[in-house]
Protein backbone atom coordinates (compact mmCIF):
# COMPACT_ATOMS: atom_id res chain seq x y z
CA UNK A 1 0.00 0.00 0.00
CA UNK A 2 3.06 2.27 0.79
CA UNK A 3 4.72 2.12 -2.29
CA UNK A 4 1.31 2.42 -4.11
CA UNK A 5 1.26 5.57 -2.51
CA UNK A 6 4.88 6.53 -3.54
CA UNK A 7 4.31 5.91 -7.14
CA UNK A 8 1.11 8.07 -7.30
CA UNK A 9 2.63 10.72 -5.64
CA UNK A 10 5.56 10.43 -8.03
CA UNK A 11 3.22 10.77 -10.87
CA UNK A 12 1.06 13.63 -9.21
CA UNK A 13 4.41 15.41 -8.89
CA UNK A 14 5.21 15.16 -12.37
CA UNK A 15 2.23 16.09 -13.72
CA UNK A 16 2.58 19.03 -11.79
CA UNK A 17 6.53 19.91 -12.49
CA UNK A 18 4.85 19.38 -16.40
CA UNK A 19 1.99 21.93 -16.24
CA UNK A 20 3.88 24.41 -14.49
CA UNK A 21 6.29 24.77 -17.40
CA UNK A 22 3.43 24.36 -19.93
CA UNK A 23 2.57 27.77 -20.98
CA UNK A 24 -0.78 27.07 -22.05
CA UNK A 25 -1.14 25.65 -18.40
CA UNK A 26 0.05 28.88 -17.29
CA UNK A 27 -2.43 31.12 -19.61
CA UNK A 28 -5.13 29.26 -18.60
CA UNK A 29 -4.53 29.49 -14.70
CA UNK A 30 -4.07 33.14 -15.26
CA UNK A 31 -7.70 33.40 -16.30
CA UNK A 32 -9.46 31.14 -14.00
CA UNK A 33 -7.74 33.18 -11.52
CA UNK A 34 -8.66 36.47 -12.60
CA UNK A 35 -12.53 35.05 -13.40
CA UNK A 36 -12.46 33.56 -9.82
CA UNK A 37 -11.26 36.77 -7.98
CA UNK A 38 -14.34 38.46 -7.45
CA UNK A 39 -16.21 35.54 -6.20
CA UNK A 40 -13.34 35.05 -3.61
CA UNK A 41 -13.97 38.30 -2.28
CA UNK A 42 -17.62 37.88 -1.88
CA UNK A 43 -17.21 35.31 -0.36
CA UNK A 44 -14.44 36.74 2.07
CA UNK A 45 -16.95 39.60 2.77
CA UNK A 46 -19.91 36.79 3.72
CA UNK A 47 -17.43 35.35 6.28
CA UNK A 48 -16.38 38.51 7.80
CA UNK A 49 -20.55 39.15 8.62
CA UNK A 50 -20.66 35.65 9.72
CA UNK A 51 -17.12 36.05 12.04
CA UNK A 52 -18.68 39.43 13.39
CA UNK A 53 -21.99 38.53 13.72
CA UNK A 54 -23.71 38.39 17.24
CA UNK A 55 -25.46 34.89 16.19
CA UNK A 56 -22.57 32.85 13.62
CA UNK A 57 -24.43 30.07 13.46
CA UNK A 58 -27.28 31.81 12.41
CA UNK A 59 -25.68 33.75 9.88
CA UNK A 60 -24.02 30.61 8.69
CA UNK A 61 -27.06 28.70 8.14
CA UNK A 62 -29.09 31.95 6.02
CA UNK A 63 -25.59 31.96 3.87
CA UNK A 64 -26.36 28.07 3.93
CA UNK A 65 -29.93 28.21 2.85
CA UNK A 66 -29.16 30.97 0.26
CA UNK A 67 -26.55 28.72 -1.37
CA UNK A 68 -29.13 25.98 -1.33
CA UNK A 69 -31.65 27.76 -3.18
CA UNK A 70 -29.03 28.86 -5.61
CA UNK A 71 -27.07 25.57 -6.60
CA UNK A 72 -29.76 23.45 -5.73
CA UNK A 73 -33.06 24.35 -6.33
CA UNK A 74 -31.88 26.65 -9.39
CA UNK A 75 -33.14 30.22 -7.76
CA UNK A 76 -30.19 32.19 -8.29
Amino acid sequence: MIEAMTVFKTLLFRAARRLATDPEAQAKAGEMARRAKPKLAKAMREAKVIHTAPDPAREAGRLVGRLRRKYLDGDG
